[in-house]
């Protein structure tokens, strides 16, 4: 099935939705958290289609909506394998991007934090367990973290402590093959500002 949406000429063919709390004859506004609109997709089983979405895109509220006040998200949710509970895979908000690994696997997902202002912070929530990797700018100074969070006391050392690491192949990302003698594995490299151009030196 395939629904289409035309447009000609300078306009711009969109899919709008509006939603307010209270009545549709007495609307009040939306609250902080309040989802705005939801793409939700689900797949047959063996009996049905199941009463969750395997992937879920939500469009919610970052704050008390006012005539003025708009603040809005994205939130990317999906189903792990094997499993039939959605977990946050990808957040976007005005505050830069998050990235998550899933929850069962105990390790780790990216976050970008954009802002110029102040820096925020992420935690994990729950029973999960999240590494978050962070390029941070707050402030207009760049900063490179890498922070754990953990719910237990029973994860090992690798779960539990900030790693930095490079890996190395030869060959393609499909093919790899075992590197050489000589081979750099890693590089870490400092550069300043000479007035015209970035130097290493």
């Amino acid at each position: 099935t395939i629904n289409l949406i035309d447009n000609y000429g300078s306009g711009i063919a969109r899919i709008q939705t509006r939603a307010a709390n209270g009545t549709a004859t007495t609307p009040t506004s939306i609250s902080t958290g309040n989802v705005l609109f939801r793409i939700g997709a689900r797949g047959y089983g063996q009996t049905g289609f199941g009463n969750i979405d395997s992937a879920q895109i939500d469009f919610y509220a970052l704050e008390r909506f006012s005539d003025n006040w708009h603040g809005g998200g994205v939130n990317i949710s999906t189903v792990n394998t094997q499993t039939s509970f959605l977990n946050t895979t990808v957040n976007i908000t005005s505050q830069g991007l998050a990235i998550y690994a899933p929850q069962a696997t105990n390790k780790g997902g990216l976050f970008v934090n954009l802002s110029t202002a102040t820096n925020t912070s992420l935690a994990a929530t729950g029973n999960t367990d999240n590494i978050i990797f962070g390029i941070n700018k707050p402030n207009n100074k760049g900063r490179l973290t890498l922070d754990t969070y953990s719910n237990t006391g029973t994860d090992t050392i690798d779960q539990m402590t900030s790693i930095f690491t490079g890996r190395r192949a030869r060959g393609r990302i499909q093919a790899p093959t075992a590197v050489k003698s000589g081979d750099i594995l890693t590089r870490i490299n400092a550069f300043g500002y000479n007035g015209s151009d970035w130097s290493a030196n």
